[in-house]
C-alpha cells in the first residue's frame, strides 16, 4: 500500500477518482513512469512531440489532474510534462508498485 494513505479502501477509492478523471483528459495523454533516486515517479505527458517541454508542478494536496482545464490550450504549442510529486498516488518505492496500471 502507498504511505500515502492511512488505509487500502482509501487508496483505492482515491485510485477510481483518479483514473476516471484520466478518462475524461481532454486530449490524447501518455503515462509514463520516471526512475529518480526516490523510486520511480509516475508522469503525464501530453502535447506535440517535437513541440518545446513545459513542466507543470500541482500543488502539494492535489494530483496533475488539476490540469485538465488548461491542458489543451497548453498542449498546443508545448510538450507538457506533468508529474505526480514523490510519495503521491503512482510512487513505486522499494520494488513494490503504488497503483501503476
Amino acid at each position: 500500500m502507498n504511505p500515502s494513505f492511512k488505509t487500502p479502501a482509501g487508496q483505492s477509492a482515491f485510485t477510481t477518482v483518479y483514473d476516471r478523471a484520466l478518462e475524461r483528459w481532454p486530449i490524447p495523454i501518455e503515462r509514463l513512469f520516471v526512475p529518480t533516486r526516490f523510486g520511480r515517479t509516475h508522469v503525464l505527458v501530453s502535447g506535440p512531440l517535437e513541440a518545446p517541454p513545459f513542466f507543470l508542478m500541482h500543488g502539494m494536496a492535489g494530483t496533475s489532474t488539476m490540469w485538465a482545464p488548461n491542458i489543451a490550450a497548453l498542449a498546443r504549442t508545448h510538450r507538457v510534462y506533468m508529474p505526480e510529486f514523490a510519495g503521491g498516488l503512482r510512487l513505486e518505492r522499494g520494488g513494490a508498485a503504488h497503483g501503476e496500471p
